[in-house]
């Protein structure tokens, strides 16, 4: 290891420790019982190289003993006690979750709300595009389709952000151009990793720990779409997960956290509520959100190490970022 990257670890290890004295000290969490909020976390994908299952073990610990938990629909209902309140939240649907998060939230009695899409997509096309773009680079040595190109592993995921921006009947063209010159053969942990659930696999989550909420029909860009399409992927989630499911689907998270003044309309007039994925309130963006309220309320992404989640938790409800 070079030497001031050696030097840049040590002095995360020693902030990482300073953390922990004063977590048993007792602080932070004596400061987020002053204000008494609800924080929303966002999460993905748990193992494989997301968050290891050990930390996701220990953050829920922590929440545990210090939070109630709700779902995401029960942002409004009357709270039962002094402490904060939390809102655990997934995003996507990842068939590994199953296995990895239910038996975790039933140890520690947390609630957790997975926003899912109804079962037209086995995976992200997002994940798609960068394992045709990763086979083809292996191949061709670079991929240029349609005005964008990647030449190399880092360029992989610009040209992913790049689709994200598209006018949908450009993006439907590179993806479509992607599939028909790009071999798709990825190795069985690939599956593994990037698989959504089936409607037989949601049905049988456990709905006493687990809500599912709306995530569009396709995971595509909302702002990107037409107006009719927009309407269709948001209105058309909760449709169909709520004839799939048998009860009602009251909750929504956008695609990317992405939103525009249609499809926050549409999410008002059908959701109770709707999340993005905004983890602090910028300057520009703080009156905007606060003013969209309960339909763009943003969220703070589960730290990497279960040491640093409670100041992550201060600080974010300090800068605004919690829904009272």
């Amino acid at each position: 290891m070079p030497p001031n990257q050696r030097a840049l670890s040590m002095v995360a290890l020693a902030k990482r420790a300073f953390k922990t004295v004063l977590l048993k000290l007792g602080y932070p969490t004596r400061q987020l019982r002053r204000f008494g909020d609800t924080v929303v976390l966002l999460y993905h994908g748990v193992g494989e190289d997301d968050l290891p299952e050990r930390e996701l073990d220990r953050q829920f610990a922590y929440l545990a003993r210090h939070f109630e938990s709700i779902f995401a629909s029960e942002i409004d209902r009357p709270k039962r006690s002094g402490q904060p309140r939390v809102v655990v939240t997934f995003d996507d649907g990842l068939r590994r979750n199953n296995a990895a998060v239910v038996p975790l939230l039933r140890r520690h009695g947390i609630k957790a709300t997975f926003f899912v899409l109804p079962g037209h997509v086995p995976w992200l096309w997002t994940e798609e595009v960068r394992e045709r773009l990763r086979q083809g680079l292996g191949t061709q040595g670079s991929v240029t389709i349609d005005g964008l190109s990647a030449a190399s592993e880092p360029e992989i995921d610009r040209f992913v952000e790049a689709m994200k921006r598209l006018p949908h009947d450009r993006f439907t063209r590179v993806l479509g151009q992607l599939q028909a010159t790009i071999a798709f053969d990825p190795p069985a942990a690939w599956y593994h990793a990037h698989a959504l659930m089936s409607p037989a696999e949601l049905r049988a989550l456990p709905a006493e720990l687990v809500e599912l909420g709306g995530h569009s029909l396709h995971h595509f860009i909302l702002p990107s779409l037409p107006a009719a399409l927009q309407t269709e992927e948001i209105l058309g989630s909760r449709r169909e997960l709520e004839a799939q499911l048998g009860r009602p689907v009251l909750t929504f998270s956008y695609p990317n956290g992405d939103f525009d003044e249609h499809s926050l309309s549409i999410a008002k007039a059908h959701y109770r509520f709707a999340f993005s994925t905004e983890t602090a309130l910028q300057a520009g963006r703080a009156q905007a959100t606060r003013e969209l309220g309960r339909h763009a309320i943003n969220r703070l992404h589960g730290p990497e190490h279960h040491v640093d989640l409670p100041f992550a938790i201060l600080k974010f409800i300090k800068r605004g970022g919690a829904f009272a």
